[in-house]
């Protein structure tokens, strides 16, 4: 009987040591958290509601609500974000798209979208967010965005305690069709930033990103957040994915 029971626990004991290392080598499956591709997606008082999650609006000054329109490549919906003139009274417009508000220091994150630009549109004289991730519980600048220029470039900023304007990288900004962007980050003194345009990499680089005061996390929006201008502007976003790799959130042809 206690042979018996000694041999029913080498038995457990080998199946569970047997599970462990059966883990240990299976490739962990990356998850994308969230994903837009605006098909099935409804326009509501507090901002986009797809597949049972609400994103939020936020708006400033001449700064519209959003509105899903057909796309004419492939008749599929896109998201149209959109500013009028800054109204008399206010010093910015603001038209963004909160995506997740709980983006954690010291680990990887990845958010792919594919951004149209049309044409005739014109890049403010003074600043321009296309997106930013702004720590919560501060008042300053985003530690980590993607901005536009008065020169028609896409520019990767990095900021730190100083509040310094730091560019880490500038290429132009195709208008007339659809980009596909792909920002890679990693929040904190150990950080990292990596940017792919038309999917290819342009950027990769470790940089610590991130105020040493405020909360050790940040709200990643995207859209139009630029100072004062006299010209409206507008700007198209579809397939947003944020997720753990490249892979995962990079915007499929």
């Amino acid at each position: 009987m206690f042979k018996q029971i000694l041999n029913q626990r080498w038995l457990l004991m080998s199946l569970l040591l047997a599970m462990q290392m059966a883990l240990m080598s299976t490739p962990l499956i990356a998850d994308v958290y969230y994903r837009l591709d605006f098909d099935s997606a409804k326009i509501t008082s507090k901002g986009v509601s797809e597949k049972g999650r609400e994103y939020r609006f936020r708006k400033e000054g001449g700064g519209m609500p959003g509105r899903i329109i057909k796309d004419q490549r492939n008749g599929s919906a896109v998201l149209e974000l959109r500013s009028k003139p800054t109204p008399s009274g206010h010093s910015k417009d603001r038209a963004e798209l909160q995506i997740y508000s709980g983006i954690t220091f010291n680990r990887d994150w990845f958010y792919g979208f594919e951004v149209f630009l049309p044409t005739g549109v014109k890049m403010d004289e003074t600043w321009q967010l296309l997106l930013q991730c702004h720590q919560n519980g501060t008042q300053k600048s985003p530690p980590i965005s993607l901005n536009l220029d008065a020169g028609g470039n896409l520019v990767l900023i990095s900021r730190r305690d100083a509040d310094t304007y730091n560019p880490l990288w500038t290429g132009p900004m195709p208008k007339g069709r659809w980009v596909p962007v792909v920002l890679g980050f990693r929040m904190g003194e150990q950080g990292r930033a990596r940017l792919w345009v038309d999917a290819k990499s342009v950027y990769d680089r470790r940089v610590p990103l991130g105020w040493s005061q405020g909360d050790r996390k940040c709200n990643l929006k995207t859209g139009i957040y630029r100072g004062e201008s006299d010209q409206a502007f507008q700007v198209r976003l579809d397939k947003l994915a944020l997720g753990d790799t490249y892979r995962e959130v990079a915007p499929k042809k």
